[in-house]
């Protein structure tokens, strides 16, 4: 049995414009090892840190376990009635993590009871709400680049491309500068745009070449549509139509279950360089 890890990009996002962005960055790591509590509204479920550590040679990297729990509830016999019980303990679903401070790279253990969509929202919620001089965060689960090119290049007309791109922190790349320099002077924290033409778009052109970069770099998601032509007996030929979502194709790598602990940290960090040189 082995346990499944993704790897998602961790972005100052409310104040990207402070001054003082690095100084804010340094403050996640520092409130994660505070193991806050967070009770979302019109949540049954409570989220906590829990088992934080610190790497002996990094001080910046942490691990531990991002648990959700909630008091449980048991019908039982009283007398000759039934009535329902609150447990002694509380229903808890652990999520094992490791986060590179320096780096801004989340790797986290997505189960079944712990979807990557509620393990990032809850992660960036609780930073946030224990330590509000940091703002919001967006934390983006990073997309296979391959995969995001081999499946939008694969389609012969695309039709549709939406893109939610968050502004980029201090990684500069000339693939997609354009569209950073667009962000950062508008004074936006984030950039959603679609195109569409029914009849195609150019896969190539460089909006999109631009936003398929920042996006497999971590800055975003983008949902692409589109059909490919397929031979039919009849002489017109049959549509085949594609839906595409980075966020179902990501960066993940895998943990024996039986694992000791220094084997899964020694894994989880190679997997956060290979990730880090990926986004370099």
């Amino acid at each position: 049995m082995r346990k499944k890890f993704l790897a998602a990009k961790v972005n100052i996002n409310q104040n990207i414009f402070n001054s003082n962005v690095k100084d804010l960055i340094s403050f996640i790591p520092q409130t994660i090892i505070l193991k806050p509590e967070l009770k979302k509204k019109n949540s049954k479920w409570t989220w906590k840190f829990i088992d934080i550590h610190s790497l002996e040679d990094d001080e910046n990297t942490l691990y531990g376990y991002f648990v959700k729990s909630r008091r449980e509830k048991k019908l039982g016999i009283d007398g000759d009635k039934t009535r329902e019980y609150e447990l002694p303990f509380l229903a808890a679903y652990q999520s094992f993590f490791i986060y590179d401070g320096n780096r801004e790279i989340l790797v986290f253990e997505e189960t079944s009871d712990i979807s990557r969509d509620e393990f990032t929202s809850a992660f960036a919620r609780i930073i946030h709400d224990t330590n509000l001089l940091i703002g919001e965060l967006v934390i983006e689960v990073i997309p296979q680049k391959d995969v995001v090119y081999n499946q939008i290049l694969r389609m012969d007309v695309l039709t549709k491309i939406e893109f939610d791109l968050v502004h980029p922190n201090f990684i500069d790349k000339d693939a997609y500068r354009d569209l950073k320099d667009i962000i950062r002077n508008e004074q936006a924290t984030r950039l959603k745009t679609t195109l569409e033409n029914v009849d195609g778009l150019n896969k190539d052109g460089k909006m999109i070449h631009s936003g398929l970069e920042m996006v497999s770099s971590g800055y975003g998601k983008v949902n692409a549509y589109g059909y490919s032509r397929v031979a039919s007996r009849t002489k017109k030929a049959r549509k085949s139509f594609h839906k595409f979502k980075s966020r179902d194709n990501v960066e993940m790598t895998y943990v024996d279950e039986e694992a000791d602990q220094k084997t899964k940290i020694d894994t989880l960090r190679g997997f956060v360089n290979k990730i880090a040189s990926l986004l370099s």
